[in-house]
């Protein structure tokens, strides 16, 4: 920093452009970041007045809008450092005060995510997603690091590289920050500290179980001599630094840094995750699931939760797994062996040899095994993301989880078979025998499959609807690739093909209205009142509550038949399961009432006429 130095900066900032570069830096950016913060803190007022479901929609916007927030400043001081570098200063002053800024910005940064999240009235409080005593304990954990990498680890950044170039005092302050990490790690995970309390309790009420499932306890039995161990650890980490096995203290320490981060944003995400869903489906205590056939199976919230608690942590183990493979070189060493060992040769489609090795296999095999996990939970996936906050009604959502089925079927088995290295040239023969066996044999299946989708996209039929084809009638449970499945009203299952759906003549007494008329026929003798009939048909019919006001009963004197006066009383219904009970109920009415009002409901009579009879000796 000498006079010559300082004389060439304050001759490249009395640029004209660099100026006005200041004036964007000094004035114009800090009014708009201000006046940005003020909207920002007045949209999260608004969304903090809603309650209930607003408030649990508004999560994720309250986040986002918090990180923004937090932003800000971090990057006004990385915008400042950009122009620093914009500012062609000499090298002993520009690219340090570069530095600085930058690393005091991600300082700041930290600062403020973690008070933002963890700090009172954050956004873990205020919505109950992290116990308040463990926000606390994460909130000093977090800090100290913060302060940590500010004082520590931003001086060796700095002094071991260009134009310092430092050796011993860059060691020192790596070293301190090594100690600092190690102190944090063994207050956050000592035996008796808020987060591990928090992780036992939370544990506790499986302690009853099976043996099977108290094998899962083995962490919390044993935790005491595991978090010892696992200081020691980091000790030992430390100490190879100090004696000066660099690079072997640094890998260590990266690495169990990058797992221990990924472990702690994995848990936090799943926590949020699961406060999340339980808050998108508090408010119901039954959940009706789109991916059940019949479109009438109900969950518990408890039971839905329990099973989203289960999917959540295979998800995230898999990729706690995935991460912590990645971070210590097992995937990359793994792969190398077996890409050595070679199953087949194939040629590629750009006409050279390719070798299918087991690493191939294995990819093929996880595509799979995804594959059929996602086809399996794709349901409760449509139903925690959409279908718990959407009024569509059950016949949609099941067509649309079917045909995301479809097409994540078909994708995924295109991408495992990739893996393989298949030239679709190779197997034309395939195709052409297939074809053939599609004009023959086949045809009735693909045409099947074809009216399946057809009656999804289209829906002349959906789940629920009553329809009748041939003599049979029965209640539609399920559309399948090959075929429907109705439930008749001996509670028989019928498999229907897709295609005579299609092909044939189908009455669906559901599909516009769900309303249904129904006739009662009557007669009464030709002596009765019928203006008296009339009006005790429609006042019996105007006393159920099964019957619609709109369209309005009917009693119409169809015929004069030989023996009577066939009466109809004709009456609208809001559901189809109301015809038998109805019919039933109206009839008997019908019977007491008309014996009540002396109106006689006659039957068929003949007379016979004897005209001779044979003689008693004949």
């Amino acid at each position: 920093l000498s006079l010559e130095t300082l004389k060439q900066a304050g001759e490249a900032v009395s640029q004209p452009r660099y100026i006005v570069m200041l004036l964007l830096l000094f004035l114009i950016f800090p009014v708009a970041l201000l006046r940005l913060r003020k909207h920002l803190y007045n949209r999260e007022g608004a969304v903090d007045g809603g309650t209930g479901d607003e408030q649990t929609l508004a999560i994720p916007r309250t986040a986002l809008r918090g990180v923004l927030r937090c932003s800000l400043l971090p990057l006004y001081l990385i915008a400042a450092a950009l122009m620093v570098d914009e500012l062609a200063l000499p090298v002993a002053i520009g690219t340090v005060v570069k530095r600085v800024i930058i690393h005091v910005a991600i300082f700041i940064w930290l600062g403020r995510i973690n008070r933002f999240v963890f700090g009172e009235g954050g956004l873990a409080r205020r919505y109950d997603l992290v116990p308040v005593t463990l926000c606390i304990t994460l909130q000093r954990a977090l800090t100290m690091a913060a302060w940590s990498y500010l004082v520590f680890l931003l001086p060796w950044m700095i002094f071991r590289a260009e134009p310092f170039n430092f050796i011993s005092l860059p060691r020192l302050g790596y070293t301190s920050f090594e100690i600092s990490v190690v102190v944090i790690l063994g207050l956050l995970f000592r035996h008796r500290s808020p987060l591990v309390r928090h992780w036992m309790d939370s544990r506790k009420e499986t302690k009853d179980k099976p043996a099977a499932v108290q094998g899962r306890h083995f962490l919390l039995s044993n935790w005491a001599w595991m978090s010892t161990l696992g200081l020691l650890y980091l000790m030992f980490i430390v100490g190879l630094d100090v004696l000066g096995y660099r690079f072997g203290a640094e890998y260590l320490a990266r690495n169990t840094l990058l797992s221990l981060w990924a472990i702690g944003m994995l848990y936090l995400l799943n926590r949020f995750l699961l406060a999340l869903a339980g808050r998108l489906i508090g408010r119901r205590r039954r959940i009706k699931t789109s991916g059940h056939p019949d479109g009438q199976h109900y969950e518990s919230r408890s039971l839905y939760l329990h099973h989203l608690r289960r999917t959540l942590r295979l998800v995230f183990i898999l990729l706690g797994v995935v991460l912590l493979s990645s971070y210590w070189g097992v995937n990359e060493s793994l792969f190398q062996v077996l890409q050595e060992y070679a199953l087949y040769s194939t040629t590629g489609s750009d006409g050279k040899l390719a070798f299918v090795t087991l690493a191939d296999l294995s990819r093929f095999l996880v595509s799979l095994v995804v594959l059929v996990w996602l086809m399996r939970h794709l349901p409760k996936i449509f139903d925690i993301l959409y279908f718990s906050r959407s009024s569509m009604e059950m016949g949609m959502r099941y067509a649309l989880v079917t045909m995301s089925r479809y097409v994540v079927f078909f994708i995924g088995l295109f991408v495992a078979f990739s893996f393989l290295k298949l030239n679709l040239t190779q197997i034309g023969w395939l195709v052409a025998a297939m074809s053939v066996g599609l004009g023959f044999g086949l045809q009735e299946i693909v045409a099947n499959f074809v009216s399946g989708i057809i009656l999804l996209v289209e829906r002349p039929i959906r789940l629920g609807d009553t329809i009748i084809l041939g003599t049979e009638m029965g209640t539609v449970t399920r559309i399948n690739i090959r075929s429907t499945t109705i439930l008749t009203p001996d509670k028989h299952e019928l498999m229907i093909p897709n295609k005579s759906l299609i092909t044939q003549e189908v009455k669906n007494w559901t599909l516009q209205d769900t309303k249904t008329r129904l006739v009662i026929g009557v007669g009464v003798a030709y002596s009765s009142d019928v203006d008296r009939v009339t009006e005790a048909l429609l006042q019996l019919a105007e006393e159920q509550p099964e019957v619609l006001k709109d369209p309005k009963p009917q009693a119409l004197l169809m015929l004069q038949g030989p023996s009577s006066l066939d009466y109809e009383l004709r009456v609208y219904l809001g559901e189809m399961s109301h015809r038998a009970i109805l019919t039933d109920r109206l009839n008997k009415l019908i019977i007491k009432r008309f014996a009540e009002l002396d109106i006689e409901i006659p039957f068929p009579q003949q007379d016979l006429y004897v005209r001779s009879l044979p003689s008693p000796g004949g």
